[in-house]
């Protein structure tokens, strides 16, 4: 079996690679939220390990207090680094500096007052469970579905190592006083290399996570609009072919709504195309926060939209669509000390019964929007299925 030497050496090896490695991913792609604190968690650590590996040639003060406080400090950087990478932010930088310097305090009792190895033991254990306890309880609650997977694997590999130090604590605790940690029996050796299994294992996980991370930015890149931050096209047709199939199964109604900014080249030419950005963002942002959340809102092109909404009657989707026109045409857009006043035209079509394709639908829906474009702007317009004006008066 591995002595304590040779294990101390590879945790040095390995967690310095690693931490290298994260810490050039940090600074490669800054945009990766925690792999600073995480590198720089796994390279204390490894400096701790070395200082604890060649105890024997170092004074007490490098070799016990230094290099447990790294290894310590180590692993709090590095939990705080994974509470930012999955994103629970939460404000402990007074408890990560509280427990590092309690930990220094208490590392220099048990060495140099009462000089004591199996409470040191029995100190860094408490300190790591603590660190892991949270990092298990953080990787468990978190709802990200397609972390479900990495997240246990990780959470696993944490628990176990609680588990073998628990076992280290109670060995410590209860065992004959050690005169020196190299020469500790085969548990604290153990230990030691289920630690350097976690740490390896933090890596590969957050390399996983990383890669999952970027598919989903791709999708949500490609199901997006680059300047709302809407659906695009191609993504609102294959939701709304969802929301389709799912009206003619159950005959629910569902309507079709096509948008369109009134007079928009005239705001390109007069204001600049910079403007009319401003505005098409400004009328993205209100159609989206003034539909319910489980409607569909999408930028159809250039300066048309299109929306997918469930509402029961004529009068009730004309009520919602008069109020979004209403509201954008009270609107004054300011943009480079420029007010700029716009509106929009409204078509729609309410599908109460399972005939027409979704292809038909928008087009009718198109139809209408038109009609309302060419008799005067700035209104709603609804059709029914034969493309008669069905709009309430």
């Amino acid at each position: 079996m591995l002595d304590m030497h040779t294990m101390l050496i590879m945790n040095f090896i390995y967690n310095f690679l690693i931490g290298s490695i994260i810490l050039f991913l940090h600074f490669s792609t800054p945009n990766r939220r925690g792999f600073d604190f995480i590198g720089l968690g796994l390279l204390l650590i490894s400096f701790g390990s070395l200082l604890i590996a060649f105890r024997e040639r170092l004074d007490p003060f490098t070799s016990v207090i230094v290099a447990n406080s790294l290894v310590a400090i180590g692993l709090i950087s590095a939990t705080r680094g994974m509470r930012e990478f999955w994103r629970k932010p939460k404000k402990m930088i007074l408890y990560d500096l509280v427990v590092s310097l309690v930990l220094i305090i208490l590392l220099y009792w048990w060495t140099y007052i009462r000089p004591d190895v199996n409470t040191r033991i029995i100190l860094m254990m408490v300190i790591f469970n603590i660190s892991l306890g949270e990092l298990v309880y953080l990787l468990l609650n978190e709802t990200e579905p397609s972390f479900k997977k990495v997240n246990l694997i990780l959470s696993l590999s944490f628990i176990l190592a609680i588990f073998v130090n628990m076992a280290r604590l109670v060995w410590a605790l209860l065992g004959s006083p050690m005169l020196n940690f190299m020469q500790a029996g085969d548990m604290h050796i153990i230990g030691s290399g289920i630690f350097q299994l976690v740490c390896i294992n933090i890596a590969l996980c957050i390399f996983w996570t990383t890669n999952l991370l970027m598919h989903k930015e791709l999708e949500d890149q490609a199901l997006t609009d680059g300047l709302t931050g809407l659906y695009n096209h191609s993504a609102w047709t294959e939701l709304g072919r969802k929301e389709f199939e799912c009206q003619q199964c159950y005959s629910q109604p569902l309507a079709i709504v096509m948008c369109d900014i009134d007079n928009f080249k005239r705001i390109n030419d007069q204001y600049g195309h910079q403007a009319g950005d401003a505005v098409i963002k400004q009328i993205a942002q209100i159609l989206e926060t003034h539909v319910r959340s489980t409607d569909l809102v999408a930028r159809y092109g250039g300066e048309e939209f299109s929306l997918t909404l469930r509402v029961n009657d004529n009068q009730s989707l004309y009520d919602v669509l008069e109020k979004l026109r209403a509201y954008i045409a009270s609107l004054e857009i300011q943009y480079d000390n420029n007010i700029i006043k716009s509106t929009i035209s409204i078509g729609g079509i309410l599908i109460t019964h399972p005939i027409l394709s979704q292809v038909e639908a928008i087009r009718i829906a198109d139809k209408a929007l038109y009609y309302a474009k060419n008799h005067g702007k700035n209104q709603v317009i609804l059709f029914d299925d034969d493309c008669k004006n069905v709009t309430p008066q």
